[in-house]
């Protein structure tokens, strides 16, 4: 967790003044992972189990670990004024379509 806050800290500071929009991958997990087994990712069902007795995960997001990134990179997308339905950027213009 320590490793994490140096890096998060020093992605602030390299991105600053330069309209960088970053998505806190690390804390949707964790909000998804509170109240299970010790805040357990994996008992969560946000990695990819690779055993269940005793249950052990690898390192890979599951099916739900990817809905949970992506909710993350939406919201981060939403408070920096990117609409969904439009897609619509916060200057007028438009991101490219699918």
């Amino acid at each position: 967790m320590a490793l994490t806050a140096l890096l998060n800290q020093a992605l602030d500071a390299a991105t600053t003044g330069y309209n960088v929009i970053i998505a806190d991958g690390f804390g949707a997990f964790a909000a998804a992972a509170s109240g299970t087994a010790i805040d357990d990712p994996c008992a969560a069902g946000l990695l990819i189990k690779v055993s269940s007795t005793p249950l052990e995960c690898n390192i890979h997001p599951s099916q739900l670990g990817h809905q949970v990134l992506a909710a993350s990179i939406e919201n981060a997308l939403a408070k920096a004024g990117y609409q969904e339905a439009g897609k619509v950027m916060p200057r007028g213009r438009r991101l490219r379509s699918e």
